[in-house]
């Protein structure tokens, strides 16, 4: 039995999954814990993305490795600034 179906996906359910668990917590009244799982979430689909190479990134890969990463890893890391930023602005 082929594994097709296991290189299309690569470790986007898991990525998903982050982010899905992260909205939900932002939902239920805790933004700042939210967002930081959906950052948390980005940089690991980054992380995976350059590190897995292109065969093993299934659906993560929509341009080059690199520019795929840095991409992800941009936005994740804007969000973790801005929770940031939004921490030390309550006080």
């Amino acid at each position: 039995m082929s594994r097709r179906g296991d290189e299309t996906w690569g470790p986007y359910p898991l990525v998903l999954a982050g982010a899905v668990i992260g909205v939900g917590v932002a939902g239920f009244g805790y933004p700042m814990p939210g967002a930081i799982l959906i950052a948390v979430s980005l940089l690991l689909a980054a992380a995976l993305r350059l590190l897995r190479g292109d065969r093993a990134a299934g659906r993560l890969a929509v341009r080059g490795r690199g520019y795929d990463a840095a991409t992800t890893a941009v936005l994740g890391g804007m969000i973790v600034v801005t929770v940031l930023f939004l921490m030390f602005y309550r006080r």
